[in-house]
This record gives C-alpha cells, structure tokens and sequence, in this order.
C-alpha cells in the first residue's frame, strides 16, 4: 500500500526509523532506503530515484530522524485519501500562505499549521519536549509543506517531480515540490497523528542560495494566500516578513549596505526598506527598553 522512502546518512538513525515504522505505521508497506554517505546526491535526486522503484500506489518521504508514536498511522492518511477528492500531499508542518518575499515555512501564528515535536532524544520525557501545536481540525489545508514528511500518490509525484536541476542541496526542495503539487491540487498538514522530529536545519548561505532559487523560479505566480485575514493581520504579516528577511541575511554576515541592496531586489522600492528599516529600529529601541526594566526590576527584587 505504502512505499517509504528514506534518504540515510545516519545508519543507526536509520535503524531507529525503520524499527519505528514496522511497530506503528499498520498496514502493507516498503522501505526503500538509500545510502547517501558517499554518494552524496542531491536530496530531489534520490527521491525520484527511490521512487521510481517503489512498487505501491503511496508514496511517503521521511527524514530519517523522525518518530512515531501514533499507532496505524498508515490507515489514518489513506482513510482521509479515501473520504476527499483532489488531495495531494499529507504533512505535518506547512503554510497557507506562500508571499512574495518568503524565506520558510514557518511565518506566523495566523498562517503556519503545525502538528509536531521537535527534541533532540526522543527518549526524554515529553513533558521536555518542545511542542509546535497549531491547529483547530483533523486536517488543515495548507499550500507548502516541510519536507520532514511528504505523503503523496505516486500519481501525483510522477506528474510533479522533485526539481533536479535547481535544488542540489538539502534546502527548499520540499517547498519547491508541494508548492508545484498545491497549483493542481490541496495539500494538508494532518494534526491526528503524533511525531518527533530530532534535527533542524540551518538558515545558512546555502539556504539563502537555494531561497534565491525558488524565488526566481515562481515569482510570477507569488504571492498566493488561502484565507483571508484582516488588514492588521496582512500589515503585521508583512512586517514579520520583511524582519525574517533582514535577520537572514543579517545572521549570515551581510553588511548594512548588503542588506539593503538584497532588500530592494526583493521589496523593488528603496523607500519601503528605509521605512521597514527605519520601523524596525524603532521596535528594537523599545523592546530593548522594556527589558532593561524588567531586569532592573527583577534585582531590585
């Protein structure tokens, strides 16, 4: 029913997953994993791979260094298949908004959908796990989704294959995929099955290299939004925006003067970046106050 694809770097994670999968998933399934440690293909690369070998009508992408703790968790995504039309993919973590200047997945409260535990041993209580819970039905529709967990018909993925020729890195392929997936079809991040995620990836210079990527590749059809929000929602998404994007490239060592320029390119007015800027260094002068405050506060008491 089910074909697992899994690209391994790590054998004893993999071990862990694969033990994981037969204990929980409860129903007919493959593994087909690939060994990546001296190869070193590209994520898109091996994935289509994978599968092309795969023998069963589901497909389901894993990073290795999740865990299950939902018991048939296999039966609960292929029900929901079954009971709706026009479903493409089935994760755990995604948006339902993809804007013009995007930088991940991950953008606010009001448009991130998320049902996942992020810990570095999943052996540890979970009262010490660090729990991204965002959700009010079984299934949220979403346009983009993390790549962590991708569950998609076979169908769908031969239509839609990962990007081999722009993404030769670990970063963006699944935004890239489930937003191409999301023009023809709904993508939804399912909150009835519980997992771990143990690793984050870093918004390094090569995010922002494959980020630029993604950018040019779509950027006729951004920005693309499912739901509709306020105008203070829509204002103050924006700004997060602009201070997600001032931060990446501000963490990665850019220049004031760097920054800017990257900012323009992407905003294409100079004065709406003076402004974003100008607001944003107001914000900053305010928020450091108050914590002086709270600290002086705190050693008075």
């Amino acid at each position: 029913m089910i074909s697992i694809i899994i690209c391994s770097v790590n054998p004893s994670f993999f071990k862990e997953i694969e033990l994981n999968i037969k204990e929980t998933i409860g129903i007919e399934y493959e593994i087909i994993g690939f060994d990546n440690r001296e190869k070193k293909l590209s994520l898109c690369k091996v994935y289509n791979l994978c599968a092309q070998k795969a023998k069963y009508q589901y497909l389901c992408f894993i990073h290795e260094d999740m865990f299950f703790y939902t018991k048939n968790w296999g039966d609960i995504i292929l029900d929901f298949y079954k009971s709706k039309t026009n479903v493409g993919i089935v994760g755990f973590s995604g948006s339902d908004i993809v804007p013009a200047d995007f930088v991940e997945w991950n953008i606010n409260k009001y448009h991130s959908k998320t049902h996942i535990v992020f810990a570095k041993n999943k052996s540890l209580p979970m009262s010490s796990f660090k729990c991204f819970f965002n959700y009010c039905k079984d299934y949220e529709r979403v346009i983009i989704l993390d790549g962590m967990f991708l569950f998609v018909p076979k169908i769908i993925w031969n239509e839609n294959k990962f990007d081999e020729i722009n993404y030769i890195n670990f970063h963006l392929y699944d935004t890239d995929f489930s937003f191409s997936i999301s023009r023809h079809y709904q993508n939804y991040v399912c909150t009835k099955i519980l997992a771990v995620h143990r690793c984050h990836s870093k918004l390094n210079a090569v995010y922002i290299s494959e980020l630029l990527k993604f950018r040019n590749k779509w950027h006729q059809k951004l920005p693309v939004s499912l739901n509709r929000h306020s105008k203070t929602i829509n204002i103050l998404t924006y700004y997060q925006q602009f201070y997600k994007n001032y931060s990446l490239y501000k963490t990665n060592g850019y220049s004031i003067s760097m920054i800017c320029k990257q900012l323009e390119n992407i905003y294409e007015n100079p004065y709406i970046v003076m402004f974003l800027l100008l607001f944003h260094r107001i914000i900053s002068v305010f928020t450091n106050i108050k914590i002086r405050k709270f600290s002086i506060l705190n050693k008075q008491n």
